[in-house]
């Protein structure tokens, strides 16, 4: 267990990397995140977890696969190859279909690894010999919260990037790549906007909580029903910006928005198709509303995380 002794030499020594100050911090808590010390048995759920969390990217990597390079018996089957060929006008959808049907595994990860950040450091008394000079304030917080980003990225940012240069990769036709240019910075806003958010309000939760369980009840409380609860009553109000304070229904619109998902969702059926999943609310949140909120959160996990780590007791302000 960390302590704190008020006797502790602070280091005064040269700074030649300024902006790197949080990779440590980073980098450690991944370690210590990926190294599962448990019982075997919970080693194997965990592990098991995680390999089952990219079977929607190894699903969508096989499609794109057989139709790029189909093998001998798909590319005998007329069938098989006009329904690829269907799906091929729709390749958008893909990102967003990947970050979808990883919502779970989303919410898992980031009570798993993020809800003891700062409240284990707090449990421990460690935030005083954290916040010591060299360290800044914001080096650990950046830090802190690049663990859970980390990981939420491996779900949504990563894959979607693969999938995006396999397609590039994969296609022959004359200047695809640049035409296919706004769909990267859409991959970027999507699932960015889905790291931050999620990455800033559970350390902002964590930040005023000893005890990890604690911080994931609450953060799943505040983040997940409660605004799913307010997007029932917008649902059932048709009101679509009240929607907006949802936050990964916000981060629906956006996708929606930056991936035209209108037309696509026309060509396929029209609304109905998405009215039992209820994503034919989320087309029609405002995108500006969409993005405030997202911006909002996450703007409010950070200030809250600046705030607690702030009333800590620390031995200097840093420099």
């Amino acid at each position: 267990m960390p302590v704190y002794d008020r006797s502790y030499r602070r280091w005064d020594g040269e700074l030649k990397v300024r902006w790197l100050r949080w990779w440590p911090i980073a980098t450690s808590g991944i370690q210590q995140a990926i190294k599962y010390r448990g019982k075997p048995l919970g080693a194997v759920v965990f592990y098991g977890f995680l390999m089952v969390s990219l079977v929607p990217f190894l699903v969508l990597l096989l499609l794109n696969y057989g139709y790029n390079f189909p093998p001998a018996m798909i590319a005998d089957n007329p069938d098989v190859m006009r329904g690829l060929e269907a799906l091929s006008q729709y390749k958008t959808v893909q990102y967003y279909t990947l970050v979808f049907f990883s919502t779970v595994s989303l919410k898992i990860f980031t009570v798993v690894f993020g809800a003891g950040l700062i409240a284990r450091d707090r449990s421990a008394m460690a935030l005083p010999l954290y916040l010591s000079r060299p360290l800044t304030m914001a080096d650990y917080l950046a830090g802190k919260m690049s663990v859970v980003a980390f990981f939420l990225a491996c779900l949504t940012l990563i894959p979607s990037l693969i999938l995006y240069l396999f397609d590039v990769s994969a296609t022959d036709e004359d200047g695809y790549f640049r035409k296919s240019l706004p769909v990267l910075w859409a991959i970027f806003v999507h699932t960015g906007s889905i790291v931050l958010l999620y990455s800033a309000t559970i350390l902002g939760v964590s930040s005023f909580c000893k005890r990890p369980q604690l911080a994931g009840l609450i953060w799943f409380a505040l983040v997940v029903i409660l605004p799913n609860t307010m997007f029932g009553i917008a649902l059932r109000l048709r009101q679509p910006a009240l929607a907006a304070i949802s936050p990964m229904d916000a981060c629906n619109a956006i996708a929606h928005e930056m991936y035209d998902l209108g037309p696509v969702q026309d060509a396929v059926g029209g609304a109905q198709v998405y009215q039992g999943l209820g994503l034919e609310f989320s087309g029609q949140i405002p995108f500006h509303w969409a993005l405030l909120s997202m911006i909002g959160f996450t703007v409010l996990g950070i200030a809250c995380a600046w705030y607690f780590v702030r009333r800590q007791d620390v031995a200097g302000d840093g420099k």
